[in-house]
């Protein structure tokens, strides 16, 4: 039987069914009982299971696999489309609700950011879907840069205040110093004879 005679068939089945249905109030399996299936409705539901594509093309004359069959359903490179336009941000709102009230008659395609700060969501209107949250447009974070040149030696800077000159025996002393200043101490005190006279 060809494909057609089969599919004629299936239809002439199917309004028979329908036809008792609606005059008897059975199932389809109920149908297939009463017409002969011998069975479970779990194995009469497997029967039902058409051809594949592939199968009907095997029915319909095709020689060889179901991989060189997929083979043949590839077709031509198709001709080279028209340019797309540009993807352009018409503005920046600070919430869909400040997109939604500024701009009430949107088109499709129209692309606003809705963000306090950058990066912002990038919202694409359809008319199916309204304002459409496509996330941040911001790239994966770029490999770090190479160190600059030096740059240009800078002008001298102004002289400074003069600074304080630390004065001898004022402001520090050195070891010599203090140990001159020990004997002249050790010298300055009476000895055991002059305290007793």
């Amino acid at each position: 039987m060809s494909l057609t005679g089969t599919i004629q068939a299936n239809e002439i089945l199917k309004g028979k069914i329908n036809w008792l249905r609606e005059i008897h109030g059975y199932s389809a399996y109920e149908i297939a009982v009463i017409n002969g299936f011998r069975g479970s409705e779990e194995e009469w539901l497997e029967t039902l299971q058409g051809l594949s594509a592939y199968e009907v093309a095997v029915v319909n004359g095709f020689k060889g696999t179901e991989e060189a069959w997929l083979a043949t359903l590839k077709g031509d490179k198709g001709d080279k489309g028209e340019a797309g336009t540009s993807f352009k941000v018409l503005g920046y709102h600070e919430s869909l609700a400040a997109l939604i009230a500024a701009i009430p008659n949107p088109e499709t395609g129209d692309v606003y950011g809705v963000g306090a700060t950058h990066p912002y969501d990038i919202y694409i209107y359809n008319e199916t879907d309204g304002w459409v949250n496509n996330g941040k447009l911001q790239g994966a974070k770029g490999e770090d840069g190479k160190p600059g040149k030096d740059g240009e030696p800078g002008a001298p800077g102004k002289d400074g205040e003069a600074g304080y000159t630390p004065v001898k025996g004022v402001d520090y002393f050195t070891e010599a110093d203090k140990a001159e200043l020990v004997q002249a101490v050790l010298a300055a005190l009476p000895t055991a004879e002059e305290e007793s006279v």
